[in-house]
């Protein structure tokens, strides 16, 4: 069992969903609590998002995961200098079928019953893990992902990249925005 000691001598674990340590007494956990958000509409696929501010819009944006490929919207957190974060960002789209997850737990979003999945992979010292949204809507479904691209703290991550980024803030702020999502209503529904 892994443990870090804490200023005050004191020890403490990992904590799911990301395994990061938990806080030492007296430290701030992290939250989205302190992020202002602006709101985004796609009117092309019917949905809107609470977005922080500060983070880039980028539609059009592929992404590859292993459970689904997508063309949609990007929002990309803005760059971490000296950390081991490489990029950052949720991304949302709709395609025709729903991913299928081997461990997943059901939520719903904006009355819309979503599988929630947590997923990680590693290559030439790269770390990948991320959070998966998957909710059927409109005869198609709709997919959410928080991605994080990281370097392996054990690899060399380049000059002064050797701060770890806050992992726990990132992993709030994606179940913040996921549950931000509101459907719009179109004409004729």
């Amino acid at each position: 069992m892994e443990a870090k000691i804490c200023p005050d001598g004191s020890a403490v674990g990992r904590v799911p969903p990301t395994c990061a340590f938990a806080p030492c007494p007296g430290e701030s956990t992290s939250s989205a609590s302190s992020v202002i958000f602006h709101s985004y509409q796609d009117s092309g696929i019917g949905y809107s998002i609470s977005v922080p501010s500060g983070w880039t819009t980028v539609e059009s944006k592929e992404v590859v995961t292993e459970n689904y490929q997508a063309t949609g919207t990007a929002f990309i957190a803005p760059e971490e200098t000296g950390t081991t974060l490489g990029e950052a960002f949720f991304h949302v789209a709709q395609v025709t079928s729903c991913p299928s997850f081997t461990e997943s737990t059901s939520v719903t979003i904006a009355g819309v019953a979503f599988q929630r999945a947590l997923w990680s992979g590693v290559g030439a010292g790269n770390l990948y893990e991320g959070v998966t949204y998957a909710g059927s809507k409109d005869a198609g479904c709709f997919v959410l992902t928080g991605y994080l691209h990281s370097c392996n703290l054990g690899s060399d991550c380049g000059p002064g990249r050797s701060a770890q980024f806050d992992k726990e803030k990132f992993f709030s702020l994606f179940e913040t925005m996921a549950k931000s999502v509101e459907f719009l209503v179109h004409p004729g529904d």
